[in-house]
């Protein structure tokens, strides 16, 4: 068997266990975001039932949700009793 030599990244695979964990998501919300076409598809490993993930397009997908999410507001200043802001008191 000939192997082309490449500078392209090693492909490195995931399995379902290792995408729940990176993602956060359970095995089933997984699943039914790939019917939906909002999740990476798996490939089949073999003739088997056998799935993985590929790391680079489960990653993407984790940037992508990253980068839509709304920034976070500034914290807000506490008010101490007595009408003071921030926590300092001037006496």
């Amino acid at each position: 068997m000939d192997f082309i030599h490449t500078d392209s990244p090693p492909i490195f695979l995931l399995r379902l266990r290792d995408v729940m964990d990176r993602v956060g998501l359970r095995s089933s919300a997984i699943y039914q975001s790939v019917q939906r076409g909002t999740f990476p598809k798996p490939i089949r490993l073999g003739d088997s039932a056998s799935v993985a993930w590929l790391d680079q397009e489960v990653d993407a997908w984790l940037r992508t949700r990253l980068m839509s999410r709304p920034p976070n507001p500034p914290p807000r200043k506490r008010r101490l009793k007595g009408g003071h802001e921030g926590g300092q008191i001037n006496d």
